[in-house]
């Protein structure tokens, strides 16, 4: 029973693993990068808590009204919303978020642009954002770690048992 349990968890970690390479290692190969959308202001369409996959390949000049695009707003602060506007003459994107009544105050300049949202996975963001926390990864290894010692001496006492029988 309890090695069944043991069992049914690894398979679970290896998928979650194998998931996760999909999910993270592969598309970086491409340049896109995820990201984990923590405002509202792209609702309904995007819901806090997504994980939003980023094209940094699309160069500016290809971006469409209604693209959603990732740009820097300051140093540190990056913002996903849809572009209203596009004004190629100055090179400048007017921008708003779906949830947001008016459009975002300013014009981006095409130097400020990140990448083009190719696609998004709804509260996946949280699992990447639990990930990311240093604590949690320290319980999350130190668990899987536990569950490795607890297969090796199963397997142990199993290989034990079973030369016992035989001889």
């Amino acid at each position: 029973m309890v090695r069944k349990c043991i069992n049914g968890i690894f398979f679970l970690l290896t998928l979650l693993g194998m998931l996760s390479i999909l999910l993270i290692l592969v598309p970086y190969l491409f340049k896109i990068k995820p990201q984990i959308v923590l405002s509202g202001s792209m609702e309904p369409e995007i819901s806090v808590g997504s994980l939003v996959y980023i094209s940094e390949n699309i160069p500016p000049e290809e971006i469409q009204e209604q693209d959603v695009i990732a740009y820097r707003r300051g140093e540190q602060m990056q913002v996903l919303h849809r572009v209203i506007q596009v004004d190629e003459k100055k090179k400048m994107f007017q921008t708003k978020g779906d949830a947001n009544e008016n459009a975002d105050p300013g014009m981006v300049d095409f130097s400020q642009y990140v990448g083009k949202e190719v696609f998004s996975i709804p509260y996946l963001g949280y699992g990447a954002d639990f990930i990311q926390t240093g604590g949690n990864r320290f319980w999350l290894g130190g668990g899987i770690v536990i569950l490795l010692a607890m297969d090796f001496l199963w397997y142990r006492k199993e290989r034990r048992a079973n030369s016992e029988e035989n001889g």
